[in-house]
């Protein structure tokens, strides 16, 4: 990460209690559609696939050793007979893990469909998703949010 959006950033972290247009617009200026974010706890970067004002669409792609549990979760639902059986699935569909960024609320998570209609791989996907929460038709799902802190390391 370029020394300037690193500044930017931090500035903005010192703001976040504030919840004022400059933290938002500062935001705005650096995060750039194709731009890699990290958040605290995951080593993955994410890169910036969609944004508006509020909302920043981020996908990565999925690591078989730091998506172990996910993986896993579904071979316990019975979804696939082994774990190699779901690795090579999911990796023959190239599968993208997503968090969706509210710049409002200071959260990230992913949405509260239970099948989602998008394949967020796709760029014209991931605007209709932004789209989609822009119009309150979703939301960043209560059960898997988390607070936004990103990772500067």
């Amino acid at each position: 990460m370029n020394d300037k959006i690193k500044q930017a950033l931090d500035k903005c972290i010192e703001k976040v209690n504030e919840r004022n247009g400059y933290y938002l617009d500062l935001m705005l200026q650096e995060f750039k559609i194709g731009s890699k974010v990290k958040f605290e706890n995951e080593k993955p970067s994410y890169e910036i696939r969609a944004k508006s004002e509020r909302f920043l669409i981020c996908t990565r792609k999925m690591y078989k050793s730091h998506d172990f549990a996910l993986i896993q979760d579904r071979v316990d639902m019975s979804a696939f007979s082994s774990f190699d059986d779901a690795w090579n699935y999911f990796k023959s569909k190239n599968t993208v893990i997503y968090t969706v960024v509210d710049l409002k609320e200071y959260v990230r998570g992913s949405v509260d469909y239970i099948f989602s209609p998008y394949s967020l791989d796709k760029t014209e996907d991931c605007e209709a998703l932004l789209k989609d929460l822009e119009e309150n038709k979703c939301s960043i799902s209560n059960r898997t949010w988390k607070d936004l802190i990103f990772n500067f390391k």
